[in-house]
C-alpha cells in the first residue's frame, strides 16, 4: 500500500505484517521500498512470529534480503 504526504514526487510506503488465521496486525512500518525498511518491518515483528512462520509475501528483492532462508514463500499477485 503507498501514499505521499506533501508532494506526489515522495511515496511513502505502509508494509504492514498479518497474522494469517486472525487477520490481526503483528507489525506495522512506513517507509520507502528498500531493504532498510524491509528489515525494520522484520524487527518490528514478535519474536514468536519470527521463529515460527511462513512469511507470504510478493517477489520484492528487499524481501529475500531480509527474511530467513526457506521461510519465504512468494505468491503472484491475487493468488493469496
Amino acid at each position: 500500500m503507498w501514499s505521499f504526504a506533501g508532494s506526489r514526487r515522495k511515496l511513502w510506503w505502509v508494509w504492514v505484517a498479518l497474522d494469517a488465521e486472525t487477520r490481526q496486525v503483528v507489525a506495522m512500518m512506513v517507509g520507502d521500498r528498500s531493504e532498510y525498511t524491509a528489515r525494520c518491518l522484520w524487527e518490528a515483528v514478535p519474536e514468536e512470529y519470527r521463529h515460527g512462520a511462513t512469511v507470504y509475501t510478493d517477489f520484492w528483492a528487499a524481501y529475500r534480503a531480509v527474511m530467513p532462508g526457506g521461510r519465504q514463500s512468494p505468491a503472484a499477485r491475487g493468488t493469496g
